[in-house]
């Protein structure tokens, strides 16, 4: 039996700047284990843009509508 991949929303997830655009993100998308659902920034146009860049199904601007969204 396959298990399914552990689903992940990650907050900071700009797609051009920081820690999760360089090492995070990279590596977590490596890895069949988990499946990106979600990025966060402060910003809708560079919370879009990581979720387009990452192939992520969700992009917020606002942690708090991430973390309230099942």
């Amino acid at each position: 039996m396959t298990e399914r991949p552990l689903r992940l929303g990650v907050v900071g997830a700009n797609p051009t700047v920081g820690w999760a655009s360089r090492t995070h993100l990279p590596a977590l998308l490596a890895l069949p284990e988990y499946e990106l659902t979600a990025v966060c920034t402060t910003k809708q146009e560079s919370a879009e843009a990581a979720a387009q860049k990452y192939d992520a199904h969700k992009a917020y601007w606002n942690f708090r509508d991430l973390v309230n969204d099942p």
